[in-house]
């Protein structure tokens, strides 16, 4: 088949493109291409069109990149606002932390000041033990620098503790009186020192094992007193001192006798002899009065027990109505009666009336008792042998 004949363009559309043309424009209504005449005055070339402009990229808000740039964004700032909760959280838990340490140290530090650290720094600290009783003891040392010391003494099962406080330096002294029990040594701990010089010195004495008791009665003291209730304290005596598991001796001396001087029954470990050593006393007819001043002298020559100082515990009951003499009959005072005393550590229980107390307070040592005449028996009875210091100083200036 033959192609069909090609079309005739129209002529409205012919006359437009010729318009245009003249008018320098183009069909897509940019310029058309300016015609510049040559340097031969021939033919004038065009100059080609502009580019066409680039295509206008699509807004910010929608380009893939960068929302995927805003999604990280956005999680590095929850991540940081993260990171600074995490830090303030760290920081208030150190600072927690850090304060309640601070508060620990004051604690620890106030129970090392309270404690530790308000203990006395001592030198040459040494213990003495009394001669007539081994449950006194002394403790004499220097402070150096203030604060509390803590004193512990034991023997067998009895254990006693205090704390002492010393406010000023140098020379001190503290007096403890120990139930022991007889046989067993006494330990004494001292307590001193502070932080990396602290300090426990301990120290050791001995207790007796033997009791040598004497009675010194006065015939007034007998009277009124029947044969029962002198057995009964005569045996209550012996019950007491049995039952400090010591071996004893027990010795009465009558104040009066036939021939001046006075009655002495010797030393027994048996009750039953001591009940009729004391009825024979109650019952014998009275003789020449003595004092008690030369009583006791007397007494210094009885067979007391040979043993090292310590170990054998001596006392003397002296019961009277009357007070002292001012000196024996061979010309010793008061005084010196008081020294040989103590010097031999024989213990002194005196029972007389109140009004001699004072003028009886010149024999007596720390370790020694004065008590009403009337409490003699009830001493004897439900009294205890080995125990504190009843003797008080203040009654005899009284």
């Amino acid at each position: 088949m033959s192609s069909p004949p090609p079309k005739k363009p129209r002529s409205s559309d012919t006359q437009d493109k010729v318009k245009e043309s003249a008018a320098g424009k183009t069909k897509d209504g940019s310029s058309a291409p300016e015609q510049t005449a040559g340097k031969d005055g021939g033919q004038a070339k065009s100059t080609p069109p502009p580019p066409p402009p680039a295509p206008k990229p699509p807004p910010l808000s929608e380009s893939p990149l960068l929302i995927g740039d805003r999604r990280q964004r956005a999680y590095v700032q929850r991540l940081e606002v993260d990171e600074q909760r995490l830090t303030l959280k760290v920081l208030i838990t150190g600072g927690v932390v850090a304060f309640l340490a601070l508060l620990v140290l004051i604690l620890l530090w106030r129970i090392y000041a309270s404690t530790a650290g308000s203990y006395a720094v001592l030198s040459d600290v040494e213990v003495s033990q009394s001669l007539a009783d081994p449950g006194a003891l002394t403790l004499r040392f220097d402070v150096t620098k203030p604060g509390y010391v803590r004193i512990v003494t034991a023997s067998a099962e009895n254990r006693t503790e205090r704390l002492d406080r010393f406010d000023a330096t140098g020379p001190a002294e503290v007096k403890c009186d120990v139930r022991y029990r007889p046989g067993q040594p006494t330990e004494v701990a001292v307590l001193h020192g502070r932080g990396f010089s602290r300090k426990k010195e301990t120290f050791r004495r001995g207790t007796p094992t033997q009791a040598d008791v004497v009675l010194v009665l006065d015939s007034a003291a007998m009277i009124g007193v029947d044969e029962q209730r002198s057995a009964e304290r005569m045996m209550g005596l012996c019950k007491q001192i049995a039952d400090t598991g010591m071996f004893y001796r027990v010795a009465i001396v009558g104040f009066s006798g036939s021939d001046g001087l006075p009655q002495r029954f010797a030393f027994t470990n048996e009750p039953n002899v001591l009940v009729q050593n004391a009825e024979q006393l109650r019952t014998s007819p009275p003789g020449a009065s003595l004092w008690p001043l030369d009583t006791l002298e007397s007494v210094l020559g009885m067979p007391w027990s040979d043993t090292p100082a310590g170990t054998s515990l001596k006392r003397v009951y002296l019961v009277t109505g009357g007070g002292p003499e001012k000196a024996t009959a061979g010309g010793h005072s008061i005084d010196k009666i008081a020294q040989v005393y103590a010097e031999r550590g024989i213990q002194l229980h005196i029972f007389s009336n109140r009004g001699h107390a004072k003028d009886y307070g010149k024999l007596l040592k720390p370790c020694d008792r004065f008590m009403p005449i009337d409490e003699f028996g009830t001493d004897l009875l439900y009294g205890t042998f080995i125990g504190g210091t009843d003797f008080d100083s203040r009654e005899i200036k009284e």
